[in-house]
């Protein structure tokens, strides 16, 4: 999967769970240059430091498989999107975005729920709806106009029952 090392990357870009997180290295073109997974990265579940621990293994995976393993620096390319679950309020944005930024792995990090890297997923168009259903349940849909709507994870609080396992330990204890 190794791309001339004259091709310098564009975009870092995450999809990170509650049980896994995906990343790709895509060139100013759009070819993707490497791919990598490592561990959970939702800070609700693991901690901001297990899940900064995560990305950064996912990072060093991905460089790896991009043959750039060895000789790149921080950052490693101008633009980083993070879509990860956890980031359900405003709060978990900014948190996990400075401690993104404080990384130092892109100069320009943008942080957001993991529903919007599904919304994006097999389209050019700048709006649609992402639903998950994972570890947790949560939806995130952009207008055409750029609104954008969110039914967050909150727990049971937003009748998302299953997090963790804490529907069936719910069910069995009554």
């Amino acid at each position: 999967m190794s791309v001339p090392a004259a091709v310098e990357p564009a975009v870092l870009a995450f999809d990170g769970g509650s049980t896994k997180t995906d990343v790709v290295l895509v060139s100013p073109t759009g070819t993707v240059m490497g791919r990598a997974r490592a561990g959970p990265s939702n800070h609700q579940l693991i901690g901001v430091e297990s899940a900064l621990e995560a990305l950064e293994d996912a990072v060093t995976a991905v460089l790896e498989d991009a043959g750039l393993r060895g000789g790149h620096d921080r950052p490693v390319c101008p633009t980083g999107v993070y879509c990860l679950a956890g980031i359900d309020l405003s709060i978990d944005e900014e948190m996990m975005g400075a401690a993104i930024d404080a990384e130092g792995w892109t100069t320009r990090a943008i942080v957001r729920n993991d529903t919007f890297a599904v919304s994006r997923t097999g389209t050019t168009s700048p709006w649609g709806i992402g639903v998950v259903c994972g570890t947790g349940m949560n939806c995130a849909a952009v207008g055409p106009d750029g609104r954008t709507v969110r039914f967050p994870a909150l727990s049971e609080l937003s009748g998302d029952f299953a997090p963790g396992g804490a529907w069936l330990g719910v069910r069995a204890l009554g």
